[in-house]
Protein backbone atom coordinates (compact mmCIF):
# COMPACT_ATOMS: atom_id res chain seq x y z
CA UNK A 1 0.00 0.00 0.00
CA UNK A 2 1.12 3.72 -1.03
CA UNK A 3 0.02 6.68 0.72
CA UNK A 4 -1.31 9.44 -1.28
CA UNK A 5 -3.12 12.87 -1.47
CA UNK A 6 -5.64 14.48 -4.09
CA UNK A 7 -5.04 18.01 -3.23
CA UNK A 8 -6.72 21.09 -4.91
CA UNK A 9 -3.64 23.58 -5.83
CA UNK A 10 -3.41 26.94 -4.88
CA UNK A 11 -0.07 27.68 -6.52
CA UNK A 12 0.27 26.58 -10.15
CA UNK A 13 2.21 23.39 -10.79
CA UNK A 14 3.45 20.54 -13.29
CA UNK A 15 3.60 16.99 -13.22
CA UNK A 16 6.78 15.89 -11.70
CA UNK A 17 8.31 15.51 -8.25
CA UNK A 18 8.79 18.33 -5.60
CA UNK A 19 10.83 17.85 -2.20
CA UNK A 20 8.78 17.14 1.07
CA UNK A 21 9.33 20.60 2.58
CA UNK A 22 8.72 22.68 -0.75
CA UNK A 23 4.94 22.08 -1.18
CA UNK A 24 2.84 24.56 -3.39
CA UNK A 25 -0.14 25.63 -1.28
CA UNK A 26 -2.94 23.22 -1.95
CA UNK A 27 -6.51 22.31 -0.47
CA UNK A 28 -6.40 18.59 0.58
CA UNK A 29 -9.27 16.58 -0.79
CA UNK A 30 -8.32 13.27 0.63
CA UNK A 31 -5.49 11.60 2.19
CA UNK A 32 -5.15 8.11 1.87
CA UNK A 33 -3.25 4.43 1.67
CA UNK A 34 -4.11 2.27 -1.83
CA UNK A 35 -2.67 -0.94 -3.64
CA UNK A 36 -3.84 0.96 -6.73
CA UNK A 37 -1.14 2.15 -8.81
CA UNK A 38 -1.36 5.80 -9.93
CA UNK A 39 -3.03 5.30 -12.72
CA UNK A 40 -5.95 3.51 -11.69
CA UNK A 41 -6.45 5.56 -9.13
CA UNK A 42 -6.47 8.71 -11.26
CA UNK A 43 -9.42 6.52 -13.33
CA UNK A 44 -11.14 6.51 -9.75
CA UNK A 45 -10.64 10.15 -8.93
CA UNK A 46 -10.79 11.58 -12.20
CA UNK A 47 -14.55 12.75 -12.50
CA UNK A 48 -14.78 14.46 -9.14
CA UNK A 49 -11.58 15.88 -9.64
CA UNK A 50 -12.84 17.71 -13.07
CA UNK A 51 -15.54 18.78 -11.72
CA UNK A 52 -14.21 20.94 -9.23
CA UNK A 53 -12.04 22.76 -12.07
CA UNK A 54 -13.17 26.73 -12.24
CA UNK A 55 -14.91 26.45 -9.10
CA UNK A 56 -14.23 29.69 -6.73
CA UNK A 57 -13.53 29.57 -2.46
CA UNK A 58 -13.35 32.07 -0.14
CA UNK A 59 -10.61 31.85 2.49
CA UNK A 60 -12.10 32.46 6.16
CA UNK A 61 -10.35 32.45 9.73
CA UNK A 62 -6.72 31.09 10.93
CA UNK A 63 -6.81 28.29 12.84
CA UNK A 64 -3.72 25.81 14.41
CA UNK A 65 -4.37 22.42 13.53
CA UNK A 66 -2.45 19.07 14.51
CA UNK A 67 -2.28 17.50 18.00
CA UNK A 68 -0.71 20.18 19.84
CA UNK A 69 -2.32 22.63 17.75
CA UNK A 70 0.91 24.07 15.74
CA UNK A 71 0.10 24.30 12.38
CA UNK A 72 -1.13 27.02 11.65
CA UNK A 73 -3.57 27.10 8.12
CA UNK A 74 -5.82 29.36 6.87
CA UNK A 75 -9.61 27.51 6.86
CA UNK A 76 -11.71 27.67 3.31
CA UNK A 77 -15.32 29.06 3.96
CA UNK A 78 -17.63 26.18 3.33
CA UNK A 79 -18.43 25.49 -0.14
CA UNK A 80 -20.88 23.19 -1.67
CA UNK A 81 -18.97 22.20 -4.61
CA UNK A 82 -15.85 21.37 -2.69
CA UNK A 83 -17.47 19.57 -0.04
CA UNK A 84 -19.60 17.36 -2.68
CA UNK A 85 -15.70 16.58 -4.71
CA UNK A 86 -14.54 16.11 -1.14
CA UNK A 87 -16.99 13.65 -0.39
CA UNK A 88 -17.24 11.60 -3.77
CA UNK A 89 -13.34 11.22 -4.40
CA UNK A 90 -13.36 9.72 -0.54
CA UNK A 91 -16.85 7.30 -1.35
CA UNK A 92 -15.16 6.20 -4.66
CA UNK A 93 -11.67 5.37 -3.09
CA UNK A 94 -13.27 3.39 -0.46
CA UNK A 95 -15.75 1.37 -2.98
CA UNK A 96 -12.15 0.68 -4.52
CA UNK A 97 -10.12 -0.58 -1.04
CA UNK A 98 -8.49 2.47 -0.16
CA UNK A 99 -8.14 3.72 3.36
CA UNK A 100 -8.78 7.16 4.59
CA UNK A 101 -6.07 8.10 6.38
CA UNK A 102 -8.49 10.68 9.05
CA UNK A 103 -11.44 9.56 9.02
CA UNK A 104 -12.43 11.18 11.86
CA UNK A 105 -11.64 14.35 9.26
CA UNK A 106 -13.68 13.37 6.55
CA UNK A 107 -17.02 13.52 4.79
CA UNK A 108 -19.34 15.89 7.01
CA UNK A 109 -16.17 16.35 9.14
CA UNK A 110 -13.95 17.63 6.50
CA UNK A 111 -12.41 21.14 7.25
CA UNK A 112 -10.84 22.76 4.35
CA UNK A 113 -7.95 24.75 4.53
CA UNK A 114 -4.73 25.87 3.22
CA UNK A 115 -1.54 25.07 5.85
CA UNK A 116 1.22 28.09 5.95
CA UNK A 117 4.26 26.70 4.04
CA UNK A 118 7.44 28.22 5.15
CA UNK A 119 6.13 31.86 5.77
CA UNK A 120 3.80 31.66 1.89
CA UNK A 121 0.22 31.79 2.95
CA UNK A 122 -3.33 32.71 1.90
CA UNK A 123 -4.93 35.53 3.77
CA UNK A 124 -8.96 36.33 5.11
CA UNK A 125 -10.89 37.32 2.44
CA UNK A 126 -9.04 36.27 -0.53
CA UNK A 127 -10.97 34.55 -3.11
CA UNK A 128 -9.20 31.56 -5.31
CA UNK A 129 -9.92 29.70 -8.25
CA UNK A 130 -9.32 26.53 -8.24
CA UNK A 131 -7.51 25.54 -11.46
CA UNK A 132 -5.84 22.82 -10.82
CA UNK A 133 -6.38 19.13 -9.22
CA UNK A 134 -4.07 16.67 -8.67
CA UNK A 135 -2.69 13.25 -7.18
CA UNK A 136 0.16 13.39 -4.89
CA UNK A 137 2.15 10.30 -4.17
CA UNK A 138 3.99 10.54 -0.81
CA UNK A 139 6.43 8.65 -1.14
CA UNK A 140 7.33 7.47 -4.54
CA UNK A 141 9.74 4.80 -5.21
CA UNK A 142 9.77 4.69 -0.90
CA UNK A 143 11.46 8.10 -0.80
CA UNK A 144 10.98 10.07 2.02
CA UNK A 145 12.17 12.84 1.01
CA UNK A 146 10.07 12.98 -1.81
CA UNK A 147 6.61 13.79 -3.65
CA UNK A 148 5.57 13.15 -6.80
CA UNK A 149 2.24 14.65 -9.26
CA UNK A 150 1.79 11.42 -11.24
CA UNK A 151 -1.81 12.95 -12.56
CA UNK A 152 -2.71 16.73 -12.72
CA UNK A 153 -6.02 18.03 -14.49
CA UNK A 154 -6.25 21.54 -15.42
CA UNK A 155 -8.75 23.92 -16.21
CA UNK A 156 -8.94 24.38 -19.57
Amino acid sequence: MATYVAVAFVDRVERGVFNRGEWPLHITLVHFTSALVPGSIAEVIAGPARQLLGATVRIGEDDMFGKRRTVQVSLVEHDARLQRCHEAMTTELIGQDAVITSPHHSMENFRPHVTVTNGRRVNRGDVIQLTQVGLVEMRPDGDARIRRIPELWTAE
